[in-house]
């Protein structure tokens, strides 16, 4: 265990970097604090740490799948299935995060986040593989197929002719990289400036982002400003992170589905946005782990119901995850992020 906590023994928690490799100043900026920025490169030990996080759960992951996969799936339907499930491996991968967050004393907050890996796969595949509503019957059709279904959050395109994974082309490698690049640098720099704004670059003192508001403030074209950035960045985010994912199983050849299907500008209706374009991992752990069981035992109106309110559920989750104190006093105020982010990162040096 001394090994791997190691490997996390620094914190990440602040960038005491004092030399940028270049710096400028804003002539159109008029921020109260405005003075000379600096343009910091990138830097590795984040990176590295978070795929360390990964890949110790991956081997957790599979051991859940080899016990789903013996003990549930033949006897799916009965008692004993459901006492193995719900009794037992999904309470267990729903506290497994927190204990590893202990044992290996992990302090930044996106690193943290990347600890619900072993629950979002685990918990709702075991609901799929109760009830039989998997994606494909490819995924149960052998043992390696099923254990290939739980290494990962971003999901694989399954091939029922030759029942396995679907191979990945030259051209879809290359357009992954592509994008990565770009959003690599777009969310290091969007990032810096909204940090350097407080996430608020258009003044709007009425609205505060801790706080719940039900007033006309909310309709202010500054608050839609801040809150389309904010979109902005969650969206780059999360394209980094399901992007970085997906290319590693690329490499290994294998074709993944497209988590986001350009959501901010492509969609023509709300229905589109949530169920086509926008995280489309989430829409399918909720519809093939929580929809389609629940529509098969109580109906359709009920099980719609049950999804909204299981998805946030565990986006509350997610939060506690990424907020866990790691037995300290108190949580972190949240600054141990931007180490994190100060990757191509502009900040105030002057």
């Amino acid at each position: 265990m001394e090994f791997f906590k190691d490997l996390f023994a620094n914190k990440i928690l602040t960038d005491t970097r004092l030399h940028p490799i270049l710096t400028f100043s804003l002539p159109f900026h008029h921020h109260p604090s405005s003075t000379t920025f600096g343009l910091f490169p990138p830097t590795s030990e984040t990176w590295l740490q978070l795929s360390y996080y990964v890949l110790l759960q991956i081997p957790i992951q599979c051991a859940f799948a080899f016990l789903i996969y013996t003990t549930i799936i033949p006897h799916r339907g009965t008692t004993k299935a459901y006492l193995i499930g719900w009794g037992f491996i999904i309470p267990l991968s729903c506290g497994m995060p927190f204990w590893i967050l202990e044992c290996l004393d992990v302090r930044n907050k996106v690193v943290k986040l990347a600890g619900g890996n072993i629950m979002s796969i685990v918990g709702f595949r075991c609901v799929e593989a109760m009830y039989g509503t998997p994606p494909s019957p490819v995924v149960e059709a052998s043992l390696s197929n099923y254990v290939a279904y739980y290494n990962t959050l971003v999901p694989f395109v399954w091939d029922e002719k030759t029942q396995a994974r679907k191979r990945v082309t030259a051209g879809e490698i290359l357009r992954t990289v592509v994008w990565l690049v770009f959003v690599f640098h777009a969310y290091s720099l969007l990032l810096s400036f909204m940090i350097h704004y407080d996430f608020k670059p258009f003044p709007n003192d009425h609205v505060e982002l801790d706080q719940f508001h039900l007033t006309l403030d909310l309709f202010t074209p500054q608050h839609f400003a801040n809150g389309y950035l904010l979109a902005v960045l969650t969206y780059l985010n999360l394209s980094l992170g399901f992007g970085a994912t997906a290319l590693g199983n690329k490499l290994q050849g294998h074709s993944t589905v497209p988590i986001f299907r350009n959501p901010l500008f492509a969609s023509r209706t709300p229905t589109e946005f949530w169920t086509r374009r926008w995280n489309v991992m989430i829409h399918l752990m909720m519809k093939y782990g929580v929809f389609r069981p629940m529509r098969r035992m109580v109906g359709g109106s009920v099980a719609v119901v049950v999804a909204f309110v299981v998805s946030g559920l565990f986006h509350e989750y997610a939060w506690a995850i990424d907020f866990y104190p790691n037995g300290c006093t108190t949580v972190d105020d949240g600054s141990d992020g931007i180490g994190f982010f100060r990757r191509w990162g502009v900040a105030q040096v002057s």
